[in-house]
């Protein structure tokens, strides 16, 4: 029976056989220094008071005080995977990006799938809206496309995104997830109609991640080399296929699970105000607050919905600190970082070394 379980099930175990015969590590604080006895406390005597020296036991425990992160408002519960984009056609006569200049062209690729209301530690089989977010990591700094698997949201105004949220997570009162705050939430925003019957759909409850949509969410604005813009929906929203074909780009193959979560998942962050040349924001409100551009489209077919140019970066801040970017999963490796934004909290690179601090 045990040798049927899931490969996520036996973990350990496969962990364990790939050691093989290697030797164990030696057990050391986190500076580095080996410990003699990581199972005793230090007292004075067998039943005495605990020793200030045992730098050991402060050691392991002021650590293990701080262990907690603060957890995402949204999407917290969610899953990791990495791979590569692979160029499979030509778009080089809508955008100049890099990322897309010649067909076969890879570019490395971080993923992440999500529930969107739930907590940390809550279910994957709720009916929800799911996450899918992407990190293409190239050679002009990284670009983030954020979406979900659903190609519609429930509102267009980004004012009530807080509210929204807020309906969606625990009663105050009995801290349990209400239906009630969250159909008068639904029924007052008659525009949130269309997303909810989505969500009512097997669309709501997918089989996995590996079984699902996936779409950018935002109106984009691409550029190409001539400077000439078109608006661009990453797969489709509800426009017309006749009237707006799809037009394929190319694929995501996704080869290597996280070694470990909280490095590579937990700590994954996503910004879709991270944009290459080439793509850039259009009027749409849930991308930004008021953005100006020309018009290329009808005013009614942008998406209207709010504010995450802003409010992403600002979460990263606020739960991993200033320096969010220099954490190796959210690093841009393939360009190489110019600008004044020095120190604070956790600078672990060279802090662009010797350079002026000033424009």
């Amino acid at each position: 029976m045990a040798d049927s379980r899931d490969d996520a099930s036996d973990q350990l175990k496969q962990w364990r056989s790939q050691r093989g015969s290697q030797n164990p590590d030696v057990l050391t604080t986190g500076a580095g220094n080996p410990i003699g006895d990581k199972l005793n406390i230090q007292t004075v005597g067998p039943r005495g008071p605990l020793l200030v020296q045992d730098v050991v036991f402060t050691d392991e425990m002021a650590h293990f005080d701080r262990e907690r992160i603060p957890e995402r408002v949204v999407h917290a519960k969610g899953a990791g995977a990495f791979g590569y984009f692979e160029v499979t056609h030509d778009i080089t006569q809508y955008c100049k990006a890099k990322v897309f200049e010649h067909i076969g062209k890879r570019t490395p690729l971080a993923i992440r799938f999500s529930t969107v209301a739930g907590e940390s530690g809550s279910a994957d089989t709720v009916r929800d809206p799911r996450g899918f977010a992407m990190k293409f990591y190239t050679e002009e700094g990284n670009w983030d496309l954020v979406g979900n698997n659903t190609p519609i949201f429930f509102i267009r105004d980004a004012l009530l995104f807080p509210s929204f949220i807020h309906s969606q997570k625990r009663n105050p009162q009995t801290h349990l997830r209400d239906p009630d705050m969250m159909w008068d939430f639904w029924s007052l925003r008659p525009e949130s109609l269309h997303q909810v019957s989505f969500l009512f759909s097997d669309r709501g409850i997918p089989d996995g991640y590996r079984h699902m949509n996936g779409y950018g969410s935002h109106t984009f604005k691409l550029v190409n080399a001539s400077g000439r813009a078109v608006y661009c929906k990453f797969h489709a929203k509800v426009w017309p296929h006749g009237d707006y074909p799809l037009i394929p780009v190319g694929k995501l193959v996704l080869n290597r699970n996280p070694v470990n979560y909280f490095a590579e998942v937990e700590q994954m962050a996503y910004d879709p105000s991270n944009m290459p040349p080439g793509i850039e924001p259009s009027p749409d409100k849930m991308l930004q607050v008021n953005y100006h551009t020309h018009e290329i489209l009808p005013k009614e077919r942008y998406v209207c919905f709010a504010g995450r140019l802003f409010s992403y970066p600002d979460t990263h801040r606020h739960r991993l600190g200033p320096n969010y970017l220099q954490i190796p999963v959210n690093c841009p490796f393939r360009a190489r970082v110019a600008n004044y934004q020095r120190d604070g909290p956790m600078c672990v690179s060279d802090n662009q070394g010797n350079h002026e601090k000033y424009l």
